[in-house]
């Protein structure tokens, strides 16, 4: 019996060590496996007109060659590439697909991968729609803000004169830091921009509503309305009148 129980306890020990072994090389060929599919670095672009964009492609061998093409030069056109990557260049307007095909010199298969890339004018304004926040210690608001021309999908910059006091995402949205007043900005590349005032307040405790004055009742409607009845005077205390001994 003692020697069955020996005999059970290595043959688990040895199934342990042997997945120890075993499990960490499934996993690295398992994340190799991966790792080998090309892809592009985007699949969707937006670019604003005269801007360049480096588009690559990642996880490809030397067995590979690459080529490039757009299916609007007039939108976008290819500047210059290379087996691993292409210069983008946006000319006007519209949209385009880039398509990288590549080829397996060893198989002999082809494999596309497209990015799809938008083109829009530059933007000429920007503003906040509103120029004063208020808001309390930790709080957060999303800033909105109106870009011109409309079409435009420029991505503008956001940022805070003192981001002690207000931090703000590279979306617009503002975070209270610490009580005190500073001035968030969006910016464009043309250098114009926008400005909000923001006021961070200390975080505040809710207060009790104060009791209503005795000389006033309360409609039904929520409205005071004046008590008309008499006011009835006392004496205080001490001016009490003393009755003659």
């Amino acid at each position: 019996m003692y020697i069955f129980k020996k005999m059970r306890q290595l043959t688990i020990c040895f199934f342990l060590m042997l997945a120890m072994i075993l499990l960490p090389c499934f996993s690295v060929t398992s994340q190799a496996a991966v790792s080998r599919d090309p892809r592009l670095n985007i699949k969707s672009l937006y670019m604003t007109k005269k801007a360049f964009y480096r588009l690559r492609v990642y996880n490809i061998s030397e067995d590979y060659s690459v080529s490039f093409s757009s299916s609007n030069s007039d939108v976008v056109s290819i500047r210059s590439s290379n087996n691993t990557s292409c210069r983008l260049k946006a000319r006007t307007s519209g949209s385009a697909v880039v398509s990288a095909v590549l080829c397996n010199n060893t198989t002999q298969t082809t494999t596309t991968l497209k990015c799809k890339v938008t083109v829009s004018p530059p933007a000429v304004s920007i503003k906040f729609k509103r120029k004063k926040v208020r808001l309390a210690q930790n709080n957060i608001v999303k800033l909105k803000y109106t870009i011109k021309p409309g079409i435009s999908t420029e991505q503008p910059l956001f940022y805070s004169d003192d981001p002690s006091i207000v931090s703000i995402s590279s979306t617009g949205i503002i975070t209270g830091v610490a009580p005190g007043k500073t001035s968030v900005h969006v910016q464009i590349a043309n250098g114009r921009l926008g400005t909000c005032v923001v006021t961070v307040t200390s975080p505040t405790t809710p207060s009790q509503s104060p009791s209503p004055s005795p000389s006033a009742t309360f409609e039904p409607d929520g409205k005071a309305k004046e008590n008309t009845s008499p006011v009835i005077r006392t004496r205080k205390p001490e001016e009490a009148a003393v009755p003659d001994r």
